[in-house]
């Protein structure tokens, strides 16, 4: 699958959030990218030491621990291709964890932990 038709994919399930989620990505300008790879201080921040294992990542402060009174910088959530790939086989399930990946992130940016999310079985 080429870089563009993966992006495509992200951009798809990106329009197919609840819109009140999404409304609240756009209101904090929430970057929404696509790397082939994570970079290594994208794996060293996230205690990652195999690259194919990290399909998503979000940087910067969730909502829930924001202030008023300091600038923040965009916050991102990037999406990485090749582990993906490497980890499924069809169109369907490439959809399917994009969907998975990019729903995990956004719960970050709204203060979830990982801890929470296995807990609740959505991780």
């Amino acid at each position: 699958m080429t870089l563009e038709e993966f992006e495509q994919i992200v951009e798809e399930e990106r329009l197919a959030l609840p819109r009140e989620f999404a409304d609240l990505l756009d209101l904090h300008n929430v970057a929404i990218m696509v790397d082939d790879w994570p970079l290594p201080e994208i794996l060293r921040t996230a205690g990652i030491r195999n690259p194919s294992s990290l399909f998503g990542f979000y940087s910067g402060i969730p909502l829930p621990d924001r202030g008023a009174d300091k600038p923040l910088l965009p916050d991102r959530i990037w999406i990485f291709r090749e582990p993906i790939l490497r980890a499924v086989s069809t169109d369907a399930q490439i959809r399917a964890e994009i969907r998975t990946t990019l729903r995990h992130e956004i719960a970050h940016f709204f203060g979830f932990s990982d801890e929470h999310l296995l807990r609740e079985g959505t991780y």
